[in-house]
């Protein structure tokens, strides 16, 4: 699973300031700010990708959605990271940061993303498909949630469409 956060991660959140990501240590069961639980009909409502996604990738999603799962630090996305516990805790897990902590200004914070929160991974059954949910959830209130979805050519998955299922502005 962790290559294709790493993907997601790579591709719709990182830019050239990005110094630290900041992630929950527990994936999520619900994909909505809401906290409705998420069920084969809010796919069916919403037809996410066109009605696209197989009953199959939906079904490994939900099954996957039940409980939550405690990451482990093993991202390699390229810049530093945390992995916390709750929202807004800063109980560092862990940073793997790529540039030593001298080139950062000790009295500026670095510019960070909003908490990222994922899904665990749903595979098709021939797992040539994958299936992620990634919140981003801002200190002051704002965020956003994109359910992701890839395709596997040979040993790389590769993004091929996103859909933002919430935002708050």
């Amino acid at each position: 699973e962790y290559p294709i956060y790493d993907v997601v991660v790579q591709s719709k959140f990182l830019t050239s300031r990005t110094k630290l990501v900041m992630i929950d240590r527990l994936t999520v069961t619900r994909v909505t700010p809401d906290e409705n639980p998420i069920s084969r009909g809010f796919f069916q409502e919403n037809r996410f990708f066109e009605g696209a996604l197989s009953p199959a990738l939906v079904t490994d999603f939900l099954w996957k959605a039940v409980r939550p799962s405690r990451l482990e630090p093993r991202f390699n996305f390229g810049v530093a990271y945390r992995l916390i516990s709750g929202e807004g805790d800063d109980d560092l897990e862990v940073s793997a940061a790529p540039l030593p902590a001298a080139l950062l200004p000790a009295d500026i914070p670095p510019p960070t993303i909003g908490v990222l929160k994922f899904s665990r991974v749903a595979f098709s059954p021939r797992e040539d498909q994958a299936l992620v949910y990634v919140g981003d959830h801002r200190q002051d209130g704002t965020g956003a949630g994109f359910l992701v979805l890839l395709r596997r050519k040979g040993s790389v998955w590769e993004i091929t469409d996103t859909e933002v299922i919430w935002t708050v502005r």
